[in-house]
């Protein structure tokens, strides 16, 4: 049997649920998904278990152990290329896959919403541990960050804007894995962070060889250049801010949490405006 939790109804009053109406197990009830279908997650265990620490610490390494195999394979492929410009590469194939991913576990969770409507207006900080694709989620990006952490360290290419990105995702990660809270924040988060890169990254691999001088009318060159700054504005400044800000009021956000996230917004506002004040000048801009 779950344990008892007080969750806000849909106009703001407590009321008590109990967790075992909350769990996966119950999604078939809503209708819109087969009883016997079940997540990825049940082939290690059950798909609203969280893992265990050691099973973390294992699945982080190997986890990054396969991201250094992969710099070290398109390194070796692109062996004309510098390590700058592999880092783009694994970036834009991150980006890709982590979108993905977590888009798929925000459909776990709002599938588990609509089996338990009152459910959805607890908004921030849900009061369970978060499932395990959730975890697997987080960790598959918090991999990809240490591994690319040790890359700029042992690269051609260190910048400590970029130590100081990781090292703030990493406390957010970090905290959300081990500390088992926000699995579906930290989920959305990635979403929104993440869905820009592909072009951002795709813009700067074109720029290097020089796409945009070749064809500077092209469709795909528009999509990744004006596109990007179309779709960046509206993820992190529309619906960014507005997740950031009900999460950073949110009581039980832990306070170092909150201050990342703020500064995160903070940096992609100025990243967003030195980016329209190059661009109205004809000058060339990086992402």
């Amino acid at each position: 049997e779950g344990a008892d939790l007080n969750v806000p109804d849909s106009n703001g009053e407590i009321s008590t649920v109990n967790s075992a109406h909350l769990s996966v197990q119950g999604w078939g009830s809503s209708g819109l998904v087969n009883p016997k279908w079940v997540p990825p997650r049940s082939l290690i265990g059950t798909a609203n278990t969280p893992f265990d620490v050691n099973q973390l610490n294992i699945l982080l390494f190997v986890m990054t152990c396969l991201w250094l195999a992969c710099g070290i394979l398109i390194k070796r492929y692109l062996n004309k290329r510098s390590s700058v410009y592999v880092s783009r590469v694994i970036s834009l194939i991150h980006a890709v896959l982590s979108t993905m991913y977590c888009a798929y576990v925000m459909l776990l969770r709002f599938l588990q919403f609509n089996s338990t409507p009152q459910y959805v207006h607890y908004m921030c900080c849900l009061p369970e541990p978060p499932l395990g694709d959730e975890q697997l989620a987080a960790l598959f990006t918090a991999s990809y960050f240490v591994a690319d952490t040790i890359g700029i360290l042992v690269g051609d290419y260190f910048d400590p804007l970029f130590i100081i990105h990781h090292v703030g995702a990493l406390v957010i990660l970090g905290t959300s894995v081990y500390g088992r809270i926000m699995g579906l924040e930290v989920a959305v988060g990635i979403v929104i962070l993440e869905c820009t890169n592909p072009q951002m990254h795709a813009r700067w691999l074109l720029m290097e060889n020089r796409y945009d001088e070749k064809n500077p009318n092209s469709p795909l060159w528009w999509f990744c250049d004006t596109g990007f700054l179309f779709t960046f504005f509206f993820a992190r400044m529309i619906v960014g801010t507005t997740a950031a800000t009900s999460f950073l009021f949110c009581p039980t956000a832990p306070i170092h949490i909150s201050i990342v996230t703020f500064l995160f917004l903070v940096f992609s506002l100025k990243f967003l405006v030195d980016a329209f004040k190059k661009r109205a000048k004809g000058e060339k801009w990086t992402g």
